[in-house]
Order: structure tokens, then C-alpha cells, then sequence
């Protein structure tokens, strides 16, 4: 990563990230989930999003972001089903 880059839109991930997990977290301590899953949800696709970027700026290969974007999906899948499963 080229260190403007890194120091911008790396550390705007790291901190979407961390904040997605935070999220996860409090979901799983509260009664009322709904709230902080749906803030997950949004952070994944910020997340998504800031990837796409990096990618574009061609800052990841195309099989780095590959990989990411798999693991990121597979956190998405698991949010959504558990925000699903909460408004039943």
C-alpha cells in the first residue's frame, strides 16, 4: 500500500472494522439486538465499499480483494441471518 493511502483509507478501515466488531459484540450482550446488528449491517457495506476503493485505486490485486471480499461476505451472511432471525 502506498503510505497516503495507507494512512487514509487503511486507517478508515481499521476503524469501520472496529467498529463492526463493536457492534457484533453488543448485539450479542443486549436483549434487543436489532438496533446494533443493523448498525453491522451498514458498517459491512461501508466496509465493502472502502474495499472497492482500494481496489480501484489499485491498491489491492485483484486476488487480495478477492479474499477480503470473501471473508467479508461470509460476516455478512452471519449479520444478516441473525438480523432475519431477530424480526421473526
Amino acid at each position: 500500500m502506498e503510505r497516503d493511502y495507507k494512512f487514509t483509507l487503511g486507517e478508515n478501515i481499521k476503524n469501520e472494522a472496529t467498529t463492526l466488531i463493536i457492534q457484533i459484540y453488543k448485539a450479542n450482550t443486549q436483549q434487543d439486538k436489532r438496533e446494533f446488528l443493523l448498525l453491522a449491517k451498514e458498517k459491512v457495506e461501508v466496509i465493502r465499499l472502502l474495499l472497492r476503493i482500494y481496489k480501484d485505486l489499485k491498491q489491492l490485486s485483484v486476488q487480495q480483494y478477492v479474499t477480503v471480499s470473501e471473508q467479508l461476505e461470509s460476516v455478512s451472511k452471519q449479520v444478516n441471518a441473525w438480523y432475519a432471525s431477530q424480526n421473526k
